[in-house]
């Protein structure tokens, strides 16, 4: 009985310090996409394809060896044509928006907007499902958009020189939203197929439709493996377009000097600074690696357990854009910061959020 007892508590503490592990490296994303903007000329649309395309291999072994499995679920039409559209929304159609949005809001903002997806989630189930909202979820949608608006107004104080701040949010909140689909979507489906199944086929889904995307706008701009910075607005580098060359504004936004858009053009695959170390960083440390990472985390411990676990992200983030991208600390942002997660954490014990392994 007594060695029972220590060999669940053992289960639990590896599954806290697994998870855990998962959600700090998940949080990396927006530092290394930051950087990313910063060292190399690169656009948001190159540096996800370049994210998919490192992570591609690695998932389609994990699809390979659950095929293998003696209790491989074979879906039916129905189902592929849910895993489709899931992964297009939380994966493809997600990430975009955020990779987008994050060149030009800080990584700090950016991880408390996109921490809004629970409650969205909790929304989209009350509305589309019919599954009513109590009372604590109520006051956990308080807290979180509460929250939200105290950092926000704040962070808005503080980058009072970013033309885009509002686009940018705006971007980081769709991102939010079409991953709340995709989260109300799996509550339906992973009960049928398994997580692990689940995330791997919406994550080569998401993957093939990143690739499809970058290479269409490579054959209409023509710039297919070009080298980077050769046209557009330049970004944090010597392009040569309208924009001049990019620089870094309060909170680690990126600007171009007459105030212009940072530009979306495809910059090549092929470029250099390091573009392919950062997409291999955010393929294996941000994305593969804790992706399952967090399924292990959940085998242990609990899906429930685990989503408040992942709580931990938004502090993570905050911390390390300051120390690593300079981002200020202030006042506002950590009250914003300790509403949001006491919001999320409310949600997590209600057991509403059905959590997966991955994040946009």
């Amino acid at each position: 009985m007594y060695l029972h007892k220590a060999t669940d508590k053992n289960n639990l503490l590896k599954g806290f310090l697994i998870s855990f592990t998962g959600a700090v490296l998940f949080s990396t994303k927006a530092i290394i996409i930051k950087r990313a903007f910063h060292a190399t000329s690169t656009d948001a649309l190159t540096l996800l394809t370049l994210r998919m395309l490192f992570s591609l291999p690695f998932y389609l072994v994990a699809a390979w060896w659950g095929s293998r499995n003696e209790d491989n679920i074979k879906m039916t039409g129905r189902q592929w044509g849910y895993v489709v559209l899931l992964g297009l929304l939380g994966y493809y159609l997600s990430s975009y928006f955020d990779f987008v949005g994050l060149q030009y809001v800080s990584a700090g903002l950016e991880r408390l907007i996109l921490f809004l997806y629970p409650s969205f989630a909790v929304l989209i189930n009350a509305v589309l499902f019919k599954n009513p909202v109590n009372r604590v979820q109520r006051w956990s949608l308080l807290l979180t958009y509460t929250g939200i608006g105290i950092a926000y107004f704040g962070e808005l104080k503080v980058d009072t020189g970013n033309v885009n701040f509002y686009w940018g949010s705006f971007l980081i909140f769709l991102c939010a939203i079409t991953y709340a689909c995709y989260l109300a979507g799996s509550g339906r489906m992973i009960p049928i197929l398994g997580a692990a199944k689940f995330t791997t086929y919406s994550m080569l889904v998401a993957a093939g439709a990143v690739l499809l995307h970058f290479f269409l706008h490579s054959l209409l701009s023509g710039q297919a493996f070009a080298g980077t910075g050769s046209s557009g607005a330049g970004f944090a580098g010597t392009g040569g377009g309208a924009g001049g060359i990019g620089q870094m504004g309060a909170g680690g936004v990126l600007h171009g000097s007459a105030g212009s858009v940072a530009h979306e053009d495809a910059g090549g695959l092929m470029g250099g600074n390091g573009l392919w170390g950062y997409g291999i960083l955010l393929a294996l440390f941000a994305t593969v690696i804790p992706s399952f990472m967090l399924s292990a985390g959940m085998k242990r411990i609990g899906a429930n357990n685990a989503a408040i676990v992942t709580s931990i992200g938004p502090v993570s983030t905050i911390l390390q854009a300051h120390f690593i991208l300079g981002e200020k600390i202030f006042t506002e942002q950590l009250v914003g910061t300790g509403l949001v997660i006491l919001g999320v954490l409310l949600i997590g014990w209600q057991g509403r959020r059905r959590a997966v392994g991955g994040q946009p």
